[in-house]
């Protein structure tokens, strides 16, 4: 892939969710290895993924599971709002 040419956030975030399948998975990770600004985008997804992820253990999500089914979802709301706007 061209470093010029950027991932679209919704591949990087199924991406930090570990959502993609293996051939996927790789060819993200060799652009991330050229591209600062994805690399950056992605740092920031896994942090906003892991807050949530702690937030719903606070609030009393009991398994993992759960709380990862539920990061899921909040995304997924989180991305069809967006494209509403």
């Amino acid at each position: 892939m061209d470093p010029a040419t950027h991932i679209l956030e919704p591949q990087l975030e199924a991406y930090s969710l570990n959502r993609l399948g293996e051939d996927e998975t790789a060819i993200i990770e060799e652009h991330l290895l050229v591209c600062e600004q994805c690399r950056q985008q992605v740092s920031d997804l896994d942090v906003f993924h892991d807050s949530l992820l702690v937030a719903l253990k606070e609030w009393g999500v009991p398994s993992m599971e759960d709380r990862r089914e539920a990061v899921l979802r909040l995304v997924t709301e989180r991305r069809a709002n967006r494209r509403n706007e």
